[in-house]
C-alpha cells in the first residue's frame, strides 16, 4: 500500500519536472522566434544547443523532418505548439506557429 503511494507519487513528480521543462524550452523558442533570433537557415545543431531539444522529431513529406515543442500543459491536437521543418541539410526551412487552441 504504502510503497505504491510512494512511487505514483514520485512519478508524479517526474511527469511534473518534465512537463515544466516542455513549456521552459516551448516559451523559449517562442520568444527566440518573435524576436527574430530563429530564423530560416539556421541549423538544427545552433537551435538545439541554444533552446534545447523539441518534444518530438517526426519525418515530414515535404522536408527532411519537422520537429514540434508544445508547453507541458498543451494538448497534442488541440494545443498550442511550435513546429519547425528542416531540409536535407539540417537548416530551417519552414516555420509554423499553432498560438492559439482550436477548442
Amino acid at each position: 500500500g504504502l510503497s505504491t503511494l510512494i512511487a505514483v507519487g514520485e512519478s508524479q513528480k517526474a511527469m511534473q519536472k518534465a512537463s515544466n521543462k516542455e513549456t521552459k524550452v516551448y516559451n523559449s523558442i517562442k520568444k527566440a522566434l518573435e524576436n527574430g533570433n530563429i530564423k530560416k537557415g539556421d541549423s538544427q545543431d545552433k537551435i538545439r544547443k541554444r533552446y534545447g531539444d523539441p518534444v518530438i522529431i517526426l519525418d515530414d513529406k515535404h522536408y527532411a523532418v519537422k520537429w514540434v515543442y508544445k508547453p507541458g500543459y498543451a494538448d497534442w491536437f488541440n494545443g498550442v505548439k511550435i513546429y519547425l521543418f528542416f531540409n536535407d541539410k539540417k537548416e530551417l526551412a519552414g516555420i509554423k506557429m499553432m498560438t492559439v487552441s482550436s477548442k
